[in-house]
């Protein structure tokens, strides 16, 4: 019983991750794209759900290792990256 339950729980908590992370790179692809395409290019306004849904688009398009990595390490990259990478745009578009 304690096995069925661990595998429980690593299957919510993938999935909660899985959201999380749709919802995050899609907050970074919002605001990336409000910070440097659109000022440069003509293109239409997109909402934050928009974003999103192009952010999960893209991912089918990444390299997907087929090596089960998980670790903490790789779950707290996947916490963390997003805002690292928001807060680098941030200071970017601070000088532009």
């Amino acid at each position: 019983m304690d096995e069925f339950l661990k595998g429980i729980g690593k299957l919510v908590g993938g999935l909660a991750l899985l959201l999380y992370s749709a919802f995050a790179s899609g907050l970074v692809f919002f605001k990336f794209y409000n910070w440097f395409v659109l000022p440069v290019f003509d293109l239409p306004i997109i909402s934050y759900l928009s974003a999103v849904g192009l952010s999960v688009f893209l991912i089918l398009f990444k390299n997907l290792q087929t090596d089960e990595d998980t670790s903490t390490e790789a779950y707290i990259k996947a916490i963390i990256l997003p805002w690292m990478l928001l807060f680098m745009g941030w200071f970017v578009a601070l000088f532009i």
